[in-house]
């Protein structure tokens, strides 16, 4: 017997509580082996809240402790997740992700860290993707692509961002001609 009465559920039989909703949403997602419909309505049923930022940072909590987690399989589940909803989320969303899960992304894609090449590939993978998609609203996901080496749409690689007292001075020279050698022609 409930103390104050049963918890409230709605037609689907779920809570109308939007942290249990999220919180339930995002276990589903990021179980491995679900399919597509499954992450479909898990998306579905977080639409509604994430406009707000309470609901966007408690869906990220979640997320980021799938994305901890020590078994790749649920990090890779995750991951994908996280992909999915910033398609879906827009704009609120990708910029909480970039201050709360984009440091622990950019660690899994570099090697120094020694996480499984599955994980490791899908976060260069991803890094890159939300650079060239979402690069131009959001610096941080481009920094943390050249930070990887991120090869652009020039071909070469992007090369750290400079800072502009020293590129203003900056004059580049012949690395097979000496200094004093250039300028006597």
């Amino acid at each position: 017997m409930w103390l104050f009465g049963a918890p409230r559920a709605n037609e689907h039989g779920t809570s109308t509580d939007p942290y249990t909703c999220i919180s339930s949403a995002v276990l589903r997602a990021c179980t491995p082996g679900v399919g597509r419909d499954v992450i479909e309505v898990a998306l579905l049923e977080m639409e509604p809240y994430m406009e707000e930022q309470k609901y966007i940072a408690e869906c990220l909590k979640h997320m980021k402790c799938r994305i901890k987690d020590f078994e790749p399989m649920v990090q890779k589940s995750g991951l994908e997740f996280l992909n999915f909803c910033m398609s879906k989320f827009g704009r609120t969303f990708r910029v909480e992700v970039h201050r709360k899960v984009l440091s622990r992304v950019l660690k899994f894609a570099q090697p120094k860290f020694k996480y499984p090449k599955t994980i490791c590939d899908l976060s260069k993978k991803l890094i890159v993707d939300w650079a060239e998609k979402y690069g131009a609203e959001a610096t941080e996901f481009a920094s943390a692509a050249r930070a990887l080496g991120w090869v652009g749409a020039t071909g070469g690689v992007v090369p750290p961002a400079m800072n502009p007292s020293i590129a203003s001075g900056y004059i580049e020279q012949s690395p097979t001609v000496p200094p004093t050698q250039q300028f006597d022609a």
